[in-house]
């Protein structure tokens, strides 16, 4: 025995037509644009060029990619991307590094 329910209009209750069942997979909320992962890079790299002159010491390329969670090959992008826009980061075994903070002064 199937149970019927009776709906009133003026109730303003749901009746089973007005229910939508569009099972269609939503948008995800983290959908990435190139546009917002080119904002998120920039930020990054600014965040990058302070943390090297603020803090002086041998930043490795995993843990500056586990700081910002992104991959160490990411890292390395930035990096490459920073010294193209003439900010001298440096690299050694130890990690990377400015040369020379105080005399190089770095356009904002």
């Amino acid at each position: 025995m199937s149970y019927v329910r009776f709906f009133y209009l003026d109730t303003g209750e749901k009746t089973r037509a007005d229910v939508n069942y569009d099972f269609s997979r939503p948008e995800p909320s983290h959908v990435r644009t190139p546009k917002t992962e080119r904002w998120k890079r920039e930020v990054r790299m600014e965040e990058m060029r302070t943390l090297f002159e603020k803090q002086p010491r041998f930043w490795t390329c995993g843990k500056l990619a586990v700081r910002y969670g992104v991959s160490r090959q990411q890292i390395a992008r930035d990096v490459a991307k920073l010294r193209h826009r003439g900010i001298a980061v440096q690299s050694s075994q130890r990690g990377y590094y400015l040369d020379t903070p105080d005399e190089n002064p770095i356009p904002i």
